[in-house]
């Protein structure tokens, strides 16, 4: 295919109970809430109106955008013909994502790909509680019980490329940074996390220190991941899936995916402890 996605726009993650996950994400994490209601809330990081999105009643998704309404219809004509059940986006369902249209397929592991035609920026400078260094949203983080399913979903229609391999785990791009969407080997199926960049490292050691502080657990890091170079720091919500802080990423490798072993020390040199089973190599 000759199409290609603009930008990752958005995660949402489907939660139990929005007020203490909503709390998280704008309290601790420093998020700047766009809308809050009993079924969902929104969250900004940066230019985008928003890039989480929580919701009690629909499904958890990624969002990419295009930058044509014809590239909706291409990539619905492309997904059908590859066998792949397409839902159109239009009315309650747009309005609810703030675009004017959209497209949604299943992927392997469950979640969605929602592919976005006019969404909404913000006109406002982003400003959360507190000072964060927030200024970006880097990439999606996938557990997968079938990491072959899932490569070549992304691969085939969406057009991902495999940056980098850490064991089986698979680093993908739409080009410009080193990844945006990571796919882990795992025991189970959905979102595993979620990485928004900050300005610099002293960020990253800043929010350290005020999640240890305050007795915030810390999932992984601080550390640096050998494949992209990001300095990150991973914090478990109350709804378990990961929110990260990192710096900005390396490009893709100009020769081609590297294989990185399977071993711990491949999701983070510096060696900090991970809770997660996926960043262990564990589940190759």
């Amino acid at each position: 295919m000759t199409l290609a996605f603009r930008e990752l726009r958005y995660v949402r993650c489907k939660v139990d109970d929005i007020a203490t996950t909503a709390d998280f994400a704008e309290q601790m994490f420093g998020m700047m809430c766009e809308g809050r209601t009993e079924t969902g809330a929104l969250f900004r990081a940066d230019k985008r109106f928003y890039s989480l999105c929580i919701a009690t009643d629909m499904p958890s998704a990624i969002g990419f955008s295009v930058g044509r309404a014809a590239d909706l219809d291409e990539y619905a004509q492309a997904f059908g013909d590859a066998g792949h059940d397409v839902t159109w986006l239009d009315g309650d369902d747009a309005s609810r994502r703030i675009i004017k249209r959209g497209i949604s397929v299943p992927t392997p592991n469950g979640v969605r790909l929602e592919i976005v035609w006019r969404h909404m920026e913000s006109g406002q400078p982003f400003h959360g509680g507190r000072h964060t260094g927030l200024n970006g949203f880097s990439a999606v983080q996938l557990a997968c019980a079938d990491i072959d399913a899932n490569t070549a979903f992304w691969e085939n229609v969406p057009g991902l490329d495999v940056s980098d391999y850490a064991g089986r785990a698979q680093f993908m791009t739409i080009g410009g940074s080193h990844h945006q969407v990571a796919l882990y080997p795992s025991d189970e199926d959905g979102v595993l996390g979620a990485i928004w960049q900050v300005e610099t490292l002293d960020n990253v050691m800043r929010h350290w220190h005020y999640m240890r502080d305050r007795q915030v657990p810390i999932a992984h890091g601080p550390g640096r991941q050998p494949t992209s170079d990001a300095v990150f720091l991973s914090l478990r919500t109350p709804a378990g899936f990961l929110m990260s802080y990192a710096t900005e990423m390396s490009a893709p490798p100009e020769l081609g995916p590297r294989q990185f072993r399977d071993e711990a020390r491949s999701h983070c040199q510096w060696g900090s402890p991970a809770e997660m089973p996926e960043f262990k190599g564990e589940r190759s």
